[in-house]
């Protein structure tokens, strides 16, 4: 179950809920992956000119930082069998959260409310 106040974000992944963790190992990843800092992947995201293989390098770092033991493979072949919409949320928020440090309070609230079927809090699961 993630903690949103740490940047946390849960992720049904092959029919399997996962925490997506960014942590300062996940960042450091994504960013090497990419050649482009946290940031600017964001912003990307937002303007919806991130490429797939960006998701997925997120989607991977944190992933194995919240304790799934994937490979760039599985998470290629995910995004093909579920469409890569499927990730755009969950990467946004923790893109969102790894640079702003987590969830306020306010924005806990508000998920709670607004939630996809590709992910859920744990202030929704209670």
């Amino acid at each position: 179950m993630s903690n949103p106040y740490r940047g946390e974000v849960d992720l049904e992944f092959a029919g399997k809920k996962i925490t997506l963790r960014p942590d300062m190992t996940a960042i450091m990843e994504w960013e090497e992956a990419t050649k482009r800092g946290t940031m600017a992947l964001a912003a990307s995201l937002e303007r919806g000119e991130i490429r797939t293989v960006e998701v997925a390098e997120v989607i991977l770092a944190a992933a194995k930082a919240g304790g799934a033991n994937l490979t760039r493979r599985d998470v290629l072949g995910e995004i093909e069998a579920a469409g890569i919409h499927v990730f755009y949320i969950p990467a946004q928020m923790l893109l969102n959260r790894a640079f702003f440090g987590g969830a306020t309070p306010k924005e806990g609230k508000q998920e709670k409310k607004e939630t996809s079927p590709a992910t859920t809090e744990s202030s929704s699961a209670a």
